[in-house]
């Protein structure tokens, strides 16, 4: 079982060390091998993850699911990486000051944020948040809008076209991460600066783009930051 676990948590080489001779992640490791050779009925595991180097974390957060899983057991997990809570959780808990902001599936989280502090915690790059009016839209009931930035559409001006689509934003490419499949340009405006992730590489770092907002994909926000459940058109 101690070798098991060991290889488990990848401390397979260092069983002979001592505490004083190893690491802060591998002793992180050292202490999530001991609650799990334990097999109880609940785990409450405090940011277990936190000192380990990318991979092995991504490693880790396998073969917890996998223990999930193979245990039937509870498992209350308490993160600051979104990325943990939504790939590794079933049931999300959101608090803000102790107090619970939403708890929910991790994608109604996503997809049906309850405030507007949801909406920007939840999501990488989180949410955009404009003034209603900021983007054209007059809404007596609303004081602002959000929309995730993989919902914009980018146009350059090469292929600038107006749509029927009321709803957009001019602004300046002033940075840009290539993700793989996907880039992500941080869009400087007359209103702020916000994000939009789009497939593929469209426009280059000066650029002067067209954003088109969705109106279908926009998230409703009272004055008092909650979402409104109902649609309202714009």
């Amino acid at each position: 079982m101690i070798k098991e676990m060991a290889e488990t948590v990848g401390l397979t080489d260092y069983l002979s060390r001592k505490p004083s001779e190893l690491s802060g992640g591998q002793r992180q490791r050292v202490a999530l091998a001991r609650a799990m050779v334990k097999k109880p009925k609940v785990f409450l595991m405090d940011e277990p993850l936190s000192n380990l180097d990318a991979q092995l974390r991504q490693q880790m957060r396998f073969e917890l699911m996998e223990l999930h899983h193979k245990l039937k057991a509870t498992f209350i997990y308490v993160t600051h990486d979104q990325v943990e809570a939504m790939s590794m959780g079933s049931q999300i808990v959101i608090m803000d000051k102790g107090n619970i902001q939403q708890a929910a599936a991790p994608m109604e989280v996503y997809h049906e944020p309850a405030n507007e502090f949801v909406a920007r915690f939840i999501g990488s790059p989180p949410m955009n948040i404009f003034l209603a009016d900021e983007v054209g839209i007059d809404l007596n009931v609303a004081a602002k809008v959000g929309i995730r930035p993989e919902h914009m559409k980018l146009h350059t001006n090469d292929e600038l076209r107006m749509s029927s689509n009321p709803l957009y934003i001019q602004g300046t490419i002033i940075a840009k991460e290539l993700l793989g499949s996907e880039t992500l340009y941080y869009v400087d405006s007359s209103i702020g600066r916000f994000a939009v992730k789009s497939h593929g590489e469209q426009a280059a770092y000066g650029n002067h783009v067209q954003v088109e907002i969705p109106a279908g994909s926009l998230h409703i926000f009272d004055e008092n930051g909650v979402r409104l459940r109902e649609v309202i058109k714009v």
